[in-house]
């Protein structure tokens, strides 16, 4: 594996047992540092493959390797190096914004003093610090996309995977999306992203 490449993917397919082929033998690398756009019409198999790449689906063949732990093998290992936003937000409404980020720091391990440290961090990323004491359902849809980023940023992972992210969201989430894309990849993070707004995609390195 070429030391730049943060993800490999090497013929990968996915069949389901009721026989429609979601992928069929895909082919594809992102370096270090790189933003990586995914574009094709519904059905075509985007968000089965980034569900692959996040452990969420098996794969039927074929190999993915992020920063060279096998998906199918070291599961564990690639969770913890990745942060994954899906296309619907998926928070819990009995927590505050404040207790979920919390929540989600100490879920990866952070203790002490840290675990403060990381919870304004992501407040401070996203811009979210007024809606530090508000009731998830109590947020725009568009304020918990970003919150559910800024859940999904809270290890500091070397990879990135965006299903649709600025699906809801206002004009200024989306160039508040993008300015967070962008000190990601400046920091030498990559992103994987499917996206229908062609100024996140024009950001990209690499489209498929």
């Amino acid at each position: 594996m070429n030391e730049d490449n943060i993800v490999v993917v090497k013929n990968l397919e996915k069949k389901y047992k009721s026989g429609t082929h979601a992928v069929k033998g895909i082919n594809f690398d992102v370096k270090k540092g790189e933003i990586f756009g995914m574009l094709g019409p519904n059905g075509a198999g985007k968000t089965t493959t980034l569900q692959m790449m996040g452990t969420l689906l098996n794969i039927t063949s074929g190999e993915i390797k992020i920063i060279g732990y096998d998906v199918a093998s070291d599961s564990n290992q690639v969770r913890e190096n990745i942060g994954f936003a899906l296309q619907e937000a998926g928070l819990d409404s009995l927590s505050t914004v404040r207790e979920l980020i919390t929540f989600h720091v100490k879920l990866f391990g952070f203790r002490g003093p840290e675990i403060e440290e990381r919870v304004e961090q992501s407040l401070s990323l996203l811009d979210l610090h007024q809606y530090s004491d508000q009731m998830i359902p109590e947020l725009s849809g568009g304020t918990q996309r970003r919150l559910d980023l800024a859940v999904s940023l809270v290890h500091d992972p070397k990879l990135l995977i965006l299903d649709e992210p600025t699906t809801g969201l206002s004009f200024y989430d989306v160039h508040k999306l993008m300015d967070v894309i962008q000190r990601l990849v400046d920091k030498g993070n990559s992103v994987v992203v499917i996206e229908h707004n062609l100024d996140v995609i024009r950001c990209s390195d690499w489209i498929i």
